[in-house]
């Protein structure tokens, strides 16, 4: 007697895995410009001078000299999809709404990635890795930088490689892995605290960037919601087509570069 052979399919996908741009929270937010092509961030000038018991009169009169720095907005676009009408109906799940959930997601990763750079590439305050240096003694540099430069203490992050936070972790006692921890908060993309710093759980740091410091009011993102087109039942494609976009830019908006610190090998401005 033959056997008969059943094939079975579950209903469920196993997806690609993505970061959320939610590491984009914890910068200046301009996305009410988002219409335009480039956003520009007024910067006060030199601040007034001070003087200890004016003698001589009249005193000199200067003007200040504001500036802005500006950045571009950029389009992201999906390239298109086709999901088969016949391949719709026969598969255990729906691959369309997959497609477009998957989409969406690699478009806000996309946009997280490149914004994370740019402001890599504005760093100015750049320390050089040394073979053998403790993850902690380049966030206690940023922290001096910090200091030095009169930047706010809340509101500060750290993004780091995925190598150098398991190398922060392994150097940690058990003791201050424990207040590390505590120190999270999951929800909002926090992994711990350390020196007055939250470091993030998302790993967008560009190619021989190890580690990147920032306060939220020293970095700037404008960007809109992924927008999906789906060109439904197309008449020469037999089935569904789907495509989307979204714009964004983000920059460093401080002229002077103050509250960003970036750890790399070379200990010179990030380039790609």
């Amino acid at each position: 007697m033959s056997k008969i052979l059943v094939e079975l399919w579950v209903d469920t996908l196993v997806g690609n895995l993505f970061s959320t741009d939610s590491i984009l929270s914890k910068a200046i937010d301009f996305s009410q410009f988002i219409k335009g092509t480039k956003v520009h961030v007024p910067n006060a000038g030199a601040h007034a001078t001070i003087t200890k018991n004016p003698s001589s009169f009249p005193v000199s009169v200067s003007e200040r000299q504001d500036v802005d720095v500006e950045f571009d907005l950029d389009t992201f676009a999906i390239m298109p999809i086709r999901v088969g009408r016949t391949e719709e109906l026969e598969t255990s799940y729906s691959k369309r709404e997959s497609v477009c959930a998957e989409s969406r997601l690699a478009l806000k990763e996309e946009v997280a990635q490149d914004v994370i750079k740019n402001w890599c590439k504005k760093a100015t305050k750049i320390r050089k890795k040394e073979a053998g240096e403790s993850v902690k003694k380049w966030i206690v540099a940023a922290a001096e930088q910090f200091a030095t430069d009169k930047v706010l203490s809340t509101d500060r992050y750290v993004m780091l490689s995925p190598a150098s936070y398991y190398a922060l972790l392994d150097s940690m006692t058990d003791n201050e892995a424990l207040a590390f921890s505590h120190a999270g908060n999951v929800a909002e993309g926090v992994l711990g605290k350390l020196l007055g710093f939250s470091v993030v759980q998302d790993y967008f740091l560009p190619s021989g960037v190890d580690m990147l410091a920032w306060q939220k009011n020293c970095v700037g993102v404008a960007k809109d919601e992924p927008e999906l087109f789906v060109d439904e039942g197309s008449a020469t494609m037999y089935g569904d087509v789907i495509s989307g976009q979204e714009r964004a830019g983000g920059t460093v908006i401080r002229h002077d570069a103050k509250g960003v610190y970036l750890v790399n090998a070379t200990g010179t401005a990030y380039t790609e």
